[in-house]
């Protein structure tokens, strides 16, 4: 069955008498991706193998309790998203190297072959690989986000061939800040400094004194990545280093499918939540503007910054950091994304048929009233709804599902209770400096496309790709939703 029709699922490449200096660059290239399972990485992968014409990527997996990195690597592979590469050359995946590795083990697990390897091959590396969950604990944190950035700096001091080296960040490294400029921020702890307080103490003393060592930052992923982005201070000069600064990422407005999403962290799970029914209230200014970038904007912008170190090879830190947010060229306030992911989902009949009640959601900046609203309207129901499903010899989820939703809300808070400002000339002028085709080929021009169109598809790509609720559905959700 299909998703979507096919015309969607076309990319269709257009003629131009320019050739593409970006596509030049990368063809025939050897590049390293770090967190290739990932939402980044999926996209980043496949447009680099479907539109970059590179000859070999590495790949670096990790293996899991139940599954090798083989075998997470051939489940990847099988994943929709990569249809359009396949499509396109059938023998794509061929490009694909394995490199078995793991951020929580010493030089990240990898054999010494493979890292002679990566060390006489590799041109570009793009290191995606982070812990994004803000409730991690810090040694793990400084593991995966810090010590696993590190090596790979020093790796890539080794690396004959580098052309450039793009370290994927984040937009919240600053959470204290009302502006966040393209610019390296001071950090009060460096690297060597977590290095040794994760040596010096145990688990248990480390989470004592978490709160007191993250402070401002709020939670410890946007503190070991603001550790980590001082740490790239150091090396800018011995390597081609860039820093990507994403904001909250969303599904694909084209690229690689209309619509595409698989991650349901951050404002997609939010949506997500209540177009289901299932999430009645949330913390957030709804006033503040949303900073919600589309993903293949986002991959399209980070592949532009690896051809722009590559040959422009920039000296000074100012000109190497890019934020990637979308509230300077497409703003959106939170109330107005909530508004078009109900208006676009349910009154355009893209609602879920698998709602298990009406689209009924209310945004709060206030916490005392959230909390209010959260033990009305989610604690209380959830605690009946587990009675029920006791009574009626089920398992009980929705208590449980509703704590683990106030402590993700607790943790993100912080980036969507406030306005940011940003500047962002880093990336106008990377956009200034690509050509015609490359504009075309590697768009990330946020006025390319309206708000009220995107969400239409935003929904449709929710529903299908994260919820798995075929479209065949529709009248089923439109009697549900009484339309």
């Amino acid at each position: 069955m299909e998703f979507y029709p096919k015309d969607d699922l076309d990319i269709s490449i257009e003629e131009d008498e320019v050739e593409s200096q970006i596509q030049n660059v990368y063809s025939g290239s050897k590049v390293l991706i770090t967190g290739a399972t990932g939402f980044i990485g999926k996209i980043l992968l496949e447009k680099l193998i479907r539109s970059c014409n590179v000859a070999q990527v590495y790949l670096l997996v990790r293996k899991k309790k139940d599954k090798s990195a083989k075998d997470r690597l051939d489940e990847l592979l099988r994943d929709i998203v990569f249809e359009p590469m396949l499509r396109q050359n059938k023998n794509s995946s061929d490009l694909i190297t394995l490199i078995n590795g793991d951020f929580n083990l010493p030089d990240l697990g990898i054999s010494q072959n493979d890292l002679q390897e990566l060390l006489q091959n590799v041109n570009f590396v793009f290191h995606s690989a982070a812990t994004v969950n803000m409730s991690e604990h810090l040694k793990t944190s400084y593991f995966i986000n810090v010590n696993g950035t590190r090596f790979l700096l020093e790796q890539a001091k080794l690396m004959k061939r580098l052309k450039a080296f793009v370290y994927i960040s984040t937009a919240y490294t600053q959470v204290m800040l009302d502006e966040i400029q393209e610019k390296f921020y001071p950090t009060e702890y460096s690297a060597e400094d977590l290095e040794k307080m994760i040596k010096d103490f145990n688990d248990d003393e480390l989470t004592a004194i978490t709160p007191f060592l993250v402070g401002q930052w709020e939670n410890t992923y946007s503190f070991t990545k603001a550790i980590t982005e001082h740490m790239l201070t150091r090396y800018h000069r011995l390597v081609p280093v860039a820093v990507a600064r994403p904001s909250i990422i969303i599904s694909s407005v084209k690229e690689p499918l209309v619509g595409w999403v698989d991650n349901i962290n951050g404002a997609t799970g939010v949506c997500a939540g209540a177009t289901v029914g299932l999430l009645r209230v949330w913390r957030a200014d709804p006033n503040a503007v949303a900073d919600l970038i589309p993903i293949d904007v986002t991959v399209n912008t980070i592949i532009s910054i690896g051809w722009y170190i590559s040959q422009q090879k920039p000296s000074s830190e100012d000109k190497i950091i890019f934020n990637l947010v979308a509230s300077e060229k497409n703003p959106i306030t939170w109330q107005g994304y909530m508004d078009s992911c109900h208006t676009q989902g349910i009154n355009e009949m893209i609602a879920s048929s698998l709602a298990v009640g009406c689209y009924n959601f209310t945004l709060i900046k206030n916490e005392t009233i959230y909390w209010l609203y959260f033990l009305i309207f989610q604690f209380i129901p959830g605690l009946i709804l587990d009675f029920i499903m006791n009574i009626a010899g089920m398992t009980p989820k929705f208590l449980f599902a509703y704590r683990k939703v106030y402590k993700i809300n607790a943790n993100f808070a912080c980036y969507i209770i406030k306005q940011f400002k940003y500047t962002d000339k880093n990336v106008d002028e990377l956009w200034s400096l690509m050509n015609s085709k490359d504009k075309r080929l590697f768009n990330f021009d946020q006025t390319s496309y309206p708000n009220g169109q995107f969400y239409r598809t935003y929904m449709r790509g929710l529903r299908v790709y994260l919820l798995k609720d075929s479209m065949e559905t529709l009248k089923k959700a439109a009697t549900k939703y009484k339309l």
